[in-house]
């Protein structure tokens, strides 16, 4: 189906930022519900879609682009318009397409154009640190990883996803995630990035990367080498978990995650006037 999945929005204290949490390729939202239930719990509005790319039945109409667009229309301007700050999330894939998505969003930025609301901060777990130009394909090698599945109508499947994405995670939670994964579009990944938010002084102090040092999809050496080649500085931090921290700590992920939201707030400009 087409459908990108379930819009998970609980409407609380309208002065805190939105939390926008964009799903990995495969996933849906509901693989970040224990996550995102700890951020209301704290009183944090949260958003999450899952991807066009994701369980598409027209997977070769499908491009980095296309998920770019989609999560700039449906997951930030719909607060960003409401004059809300927002803090995106994204997780693996996402890396790219909302690296996109959040260009020239910035709340620096909004407000040097006399608007208001806008991106207070980008928080990147395990994600794909895309430059211009790459795909995720490319940054990745120019090759699939041996647990990818390759079909011949343009979708990719994962073998083994449990120790892939899910090691560490609780065995019925583990489970229950492998059930909702869904195809991916290869085009997705084969299609280049266009200019991504993080590269840009707006972004300064605004940016964190959660390291997680046991994943088995995108390994930390990877994790680390991308980082490092963005030229830019990141507020990090490391988890001793696989792919999937917001399955095997999801309390002090986002315990962690408003802290990093505290000092997004803390930066002079950040609080719009």
């Amino acid at each position: 189906m087409d459908a990108p999945g379930i819009f998970c929005s609980i409407s609380l204290a309208d002065d805190k930022p939105v939390v926008v949490v964009v799903p990995a390729a495969w996933h849906s939202p509901i693989h970040y519900t224990q996550f995102t239930d700890q951020l209301n719990r704290a009183g944090f509005e949260t958003a999450s879609l899952r991807l066009p790319s994701c369980d598409s039945s027209h997977p070769q109409r499908q491009s980095v682009t296309v998920d770019a667009v989609f999560i700039r229309e449906k997951l930030l301007m719909p607060s960003i318009n409401a004059a809300r700050r927002v803090v995106l999330v994204v997780h693996s894939y996402a890396g790219g397409p909302g690296a996109m998505a959040a260009k020239g969003l910035s709340i620096a930025e909004r407000r040097a154009a006399g608007k208001h609301g806008g991106v207070i901060g980008l928080i990147f777990i395990s994600a794909f640190v895309a430059k211009e130009g790459q795909s995720l394909l490319s940054g990745s090698g120019g090759k699939f990883a041996p647990w990818v599945i390759e079909h011949s109508d343009g979708q990719l499947g994962v073998r083994n996803a449990k120790e892939v994405f899910y090691n560490g995670v609780p065995d019925a939670l583990a489970d229950f995630a492998v059930r909702h994964l869904k195809l991916q579009a290869r085009a997705s990944a084969e299609t280049l990035c266009g200019p991504p938010a993080w590269a840009d002084a707006a972004y300064n102090g605004r940016r964190a990367f959660v390291l997680c040092t046991l994943d088995n999809a995108i390994p930390l050496a990877a994790q680390e080498a991308m980082i490092q080649q963005s030229g830019v500085q990141w507020d990090l931090v490391s988890f001793k978990t696989g792919h999937a921290p917001f399955l095997s700590q999801p309390k002090e992920l986002s315990t962690w995650t408003i802290a990093e939201i505290s000092k997004f707030n803390a930066i002079d400009n950040t609080v719009d006037e």
